[in-house]
């Protein structure tokens, strides 16, 4: 079993320890091989997703992938996904944030993380969308997990967060762009939150999940640090600590 980059390689692992049953599994003691997937990308090309999907419906590895339908990692590299990602979280399909568009490119940043994650992929010859000759593939069958819903709770705090983010604090020039700058900074929330603990609540984990974080609050060392993963991505790709400004109510004119 495997998440996220765990549910990529754990089906490679599984389709490997069938195919080499002679050096590990000679006498057959083993009989029923088994991968659990959760929001991995495409392990493979659809050559790689045929060929895999025989061995299932043969009986020969027992396969369970599934999916939350508003997690980023899960829609790369398949054509027809991968198109989704950049209105993952528009209220047209159920969420909350406005979303770039070829009519109506409103929000530039979130189309420039877009474009530099297709010219990554690009230099790293995977042909990207709509682009002919994208070879990547799901692994079938491929389940959406139920109930998969935009985490209000999520947005509400990281709003919050960013309440001090107005045009009286920013410079002339960079007024105009408070709004995108929160919209993607609410994005990017989103996408870790969907890709992470949301699938406590989708799995219905929750419960062991509150168990294992106490343990692991209780015994932790005391040289530890807590790290907020959405706020540290967020770092990483603005430059800006949202952990380490002033609240809105701060800001004053002058």
């Amino acid at each position: 079993a495997g998440h996220s980059l765990g549910g990529a390689l754990s089906p490679v692992l599984a389709l490997y320890l069938q195919n080499n049953q002679d050096q590990w599994n000679s006498k057959g003691q083993v009989t029923t091989i088994s991968t659990y997937p959760t929001a991995g990308a495409t392990p493979g090309t659809k050559d790689f997703a045929d060929y895999y999907g025989n061995l299932i419906q043969d009986g020969k590895i027992d396969y369970h992938s599934e999916y939350n339908t508003f997690d980023v990692v899960p829609h790369g590299y398949q054509p027809d996904t991968i198109d989704k990602i950049p209105t993952l979280y528009s209220p047209e399909n159920g969420g909350q944030i406005d979303s770039p568009s070829d009519a109506n490119p409103q929000n530039p940043v979130i189309g420039m993380i877009a474009t530099g994650l297709s010219l990554d992929a690009y230099k790293a010859g995977i042909q990207w969308g709509r682009i002919p000759g994208n070879p990547y593939r799901q692994v079938q069958p491929w389940t959406a997990l139920a109930n998969c819903a935009f985490n209000q709770d999520t947005d509400n705090e990281v709003q919050k967060k960013l309440a001090f983010v107005s045009p009286l604090i920013l410079p002339p020039g960079l007024q105009d762009y408070s709004d995108t700058f929160k919209e993607t900074v609410r994005y990017l929330y989103q996408a870790l939150t969907q890709h992470t603990t949301e699938y406590n609540r989708l799995l219905d984990i929750e419960g062991f999940m509150n168990r294992y974080n106490t343990i692991r609050s209780n015994d932790k060392p005391s040289s530890s640090q807590e790290v907020d993963l959405a706020a540290e991505m967020v770092k990483r790709a603005t430059g800006v600590d949202l952990t380490n400004l002033p609240q809105a109510n701060e800001v004053k004119t002058v």
